[in-house]
């Protein structure tokens, strides 16, 4: 393993408890880390946690074509539709449904 992904998986395993629950969650890293243009782990965790939760099943069958998870870590359109479904199974709507981790749903997230 690299420095760099070693970096990332530092980076990805950052937590912190919150005050509203017993919960540990990713410290979430604020909007910019976020859309088009971007890679990082931040997006890679969302990635594997809409797996995980059912959001992103497509995406599983992308992960095997990526065993380095080089692509895994980069901001794409899928993974904004994955994550909008994640907001509308809130019950968020319109321009709250947007399809960017924000520090509420963030929360939720990882609940």
């Amino acid at each position: 393993m690299n420095d760099r992904n070693q970096e990332d998986i530092s980076t990805a395993s950052a937590v912190c408890s919150t005050p509203q629950s017993n919960h540990r969650h990713p410290q979430f890293p604020g909007r910019r880390a976020f859309g088009p243009g971007h890679a990082n782990s931040w997006i890679l965790m969302v990635r594997l946690r809409l797996i995980d939760l059912g959001y992103a099943k497509k995406e599983a069958i992308e992960l095997e074509k990526d065993p380095g998870l080089t692509n895994a870590k980069i901001w794409d359109d899928q993974l904004r539709v994955s994550y909008t479904r994640f907001q509308l199974a809130l019950g968020l709507r319109g321009a709250r449904a947007d399809g960017y981790p924000g520090h509420d749903t963030w929360w939720h997230l990882w609940e």
